[in-house]
């Protein structure tokens, strides 16, 4: 009962963001805002996905819009294939998303690349935690975390504030 809520939530979250990405694949749109949708709804089923598998190891992987037709009960997933969908949708989502400087201020709190990028980063530093739990070499994982941290460093897009209180 207590985590139905969240289980539901961000299940409804990879649902509308493979809807999007199901209507964006049949239209002809702006290619800037095209771009970005398809980066902001891969940026959201893999921030989806990033937390059910930290919460729950291998779910149920839903990567197609549902309908009528559709199976509605399709069966849970391995961790590995978890984090190998939502690595792969971080990744398509930092290559399609704008700079933090390129959203307008209307706009803030929207993914950007950096965002994308960040928590790719993260997710592949958890992910090799748990291979290397499992006995497993995390190297790549690790070394391929390194490489998009420092990508959102030498962005320049962001900064450490000088003083903590100012948060």
């Amino acid at each position: 009962a207590n985590t139905a809520p969240m289980w539901n939530n961000l299940y409804a979250c990879i649902a509308n963001a493979n809807n999007l990405i199901e209507v964006l694949d049949k239209l002809k749109l702006d290619p800037d805002f095209e771009r970005r949708a398809y980066g902001e709804a891969y940026f959201i089923r893999a921030f989806s996905y990033y937390y059910l598998v930290r919460l729950y190891g291998g779910v149920p992987l839903r990567t197609k819009a549902i309908h009528i037709d559709s199976d509605f009960y399709i069966p849970r997933t391995t961790m590995d294939e978890t984090y190998a969908q939502l690595i792969a949708d971080f990744k398509l989502a930092s290559e399609r998303l704008p700079l933090q400087s390129a959203i307008n201020a209307a706009e803030l709190g929207r993914a950007s690349k950096g965002a994308a990028q960040a928590l790719l980063a993260d997710a592949l530093l958890t992910y090799g935690n748990q291979l290397s739990l499992k006995g497993q070499s995390p190297t790549v994982h690790y070394q391929d975390a390194v490489v998009y941290a420092d990508s959102v460093i030498s962005s320049n897009q962001y900064n450490l504030l000088t003083n903590y209180g100012d948060l």
